[in-house]
């Protein structure tokens, strides 16, 4: 049912703003605020139980996957603005259940974060997550919030995809891992470092990587914040460190740019023989 929003004190505006003012109240309320005609869209056709309600925009049309069931609420110009968080505000706003608040997985392949405080990196993490095939991420404590509007907007509706855990203690996740954990580390990081080069996906049925692919079926790979490194709490619980191979006079990478590589080089070894199967003749 469509109904009208007209004074800012109106309970269902007042719920909008506060959760847009960040302060915790997402990660407290379990609720967060999506902006856009496409994160609307792609929340309503892949997680439509999880919308709570749509605001719109002035005579803006009403979303075409909108259920009978869904709340719908039209703004002044005005009121609309003024609760929205980006520089030209779009013609839907709406409220969505965060993911995930049961137990962590055991199994599978998971991506962890550990600092990473810049929530572009963390939207993009998320994207490439969802696009390799991981089944959860791991946001941790320490990192920026995985349903806040710069993330959510990063990772253009990869959320709905994929099993997101936001404020996750990563120390306990990890020990509680029943597989291995590999990380992204500096140069001389404390466990023991494979080169990227060696987890080619084209490097043959008689490579490294395939003669252990069945060890590392259930894989997490933690992605640390590119000054600080991998947490040293976290050192315990790391099997491997992964080096990826840089020309010379080239610092570091972006944390997101590096955890995408690392997902797609170890992806290969949760479906190794898969992958050779579909690879022609000729490649």
């Amino acid at each position: 049912m469509l109904r009208e929003i007209t004074s800012r004190d109106n309970p269902h505006y007042r719920a909008l703003v506060r959760l847009q003012r960040g302060g915790g109240a997402s990660r407290r309320d379990g609720v967060a605020v999506i902006e856009g005609e496409h994160l609307v869209e792609v929340c309503l056709e892949r997680a439509p139980d999880r919308v709570r309600g749509i605001f719109l925009r002035e005579s803006a049309a009403v979303p075409r996957l909108a259920t009978a069931a869904c709340p719908l609420w039209r703004l002044p110009a005005a009121l609309f603005d003024r609760a929205s968080l980006m520089p030209t505000p779009p013609d839907w706003m709406a409220l969505v259940d965060m993911a995930a608040t049961g137990t962590l997985a055991r199994h599978g392949f998971i991506l962890a974060l550990d600092h990473v405080q810049d929530p572009g990196n963390v939207g993009t993490l998320i994207r490439s997550a969802a696009a390799a095939g991981c089944s959860e991420v791991w946001v941790d404590r320490g990192s920026a919030a995985a349903w806040s509007g710069k993330t959510l907007r990063a990772a253009q509706g990869a959320h709905f995809q994929i099993t997101v855990h936001d404020g996750v203690d990563l120390c306990r996740a990890l020990e509680s891992f029943e597989g291995q954990c590999w990380a992204t580390l500096p140069a001389g990081g404390p466990v023991p470092t494979v080169s990227l080069d060696a987890l080619s996906p084209y490097s043959g049925e008689g490579s490294d990587v395939d003669a252990d692919a069945s060890a590392v079926a259930n894989l997490a790979v933690v992605v640390s914040n590119e000054g600080a490194g991998l947490s040293p709490a976290l050192e315990p619980f790391i099997d491997r460190g992964l080096a990826i191979p840089m020309s010379a006079g080239v610092e570091s990478l972006n944390a997101a740019v590096a955890g995408s590589i690392a997902l797609y080089a170890l992806r290969p070894r949760v479906g190794l023989r898969a992958l050779h199967l579909r690879q022609s003749p000729t490649a």
